[in-house]
């Protein structure tokens, strides 16, 4: 195997993909490393077999087969992505619904003698203002130190 670093620019150069400088370079190097003249003959002679090869052609039912294949495997792929991205969602949203629950109940804890001597609706409206303990209630339920 070569280790020669004109090797990269043979196939380019077999393809007529080199600008004219390269181009030039490069047949001025094949004329004095036998190993990419021979690489450079091998692959001629492999492109040119290929070339003989003749693949039949593929039918409309053919192609629309494969399309509908490629296009199922996208379906797939997505029905996974969005599969996986809702029960992240779902996830999260129980999270928040198990401490907003769990915070309600802790706010609405009250004296038995307070909750008889108010009405329901009083004592639903003092306990449903905003409350700024909320924040640090939640600090301290997952064990860090209040702000």
């Amino acid at each position: 195997m070569s280790m020669c670093d004109h090797e990269i620019l043979l196939s380019p150069y077999h393809d007529r993909e080199l600008d004219a400088v390269r181009s030039k370079a490069l047949e001025a190097h094949l004329t004095t490393c036998a190993e990419c003249a021979r690489q450079l003959h091998d692959l001629r002679r492999l492109s040119g077999r290929l070339s003989t090869i003749r693949l039949p052609e593929i039918v409309p039912v053919e192609q629309a087969r494969i399309i509908q294949f490629v296009r199922g495997s996208i379906i797939q792929v997505f029905d996974r992505l969005v599969m996986k991205i809702g029960l992240r969602l779902a996830a999260v949203a129980a999270v928040v619904l198990v401490v907003t629950s769990v915070w309600l109940a802790d706010t609405m804890k009250v004296d038995s003698s307070q909750a008889k001597a108010s009405p329901d609706w009083e004592h639903a409206a003092v306990t449903l203002r905003a409350d700024s303990r909320l924040p640090e209630w939640m600090v301290r339920g997952l064990g860090g130190d209040t702000p």
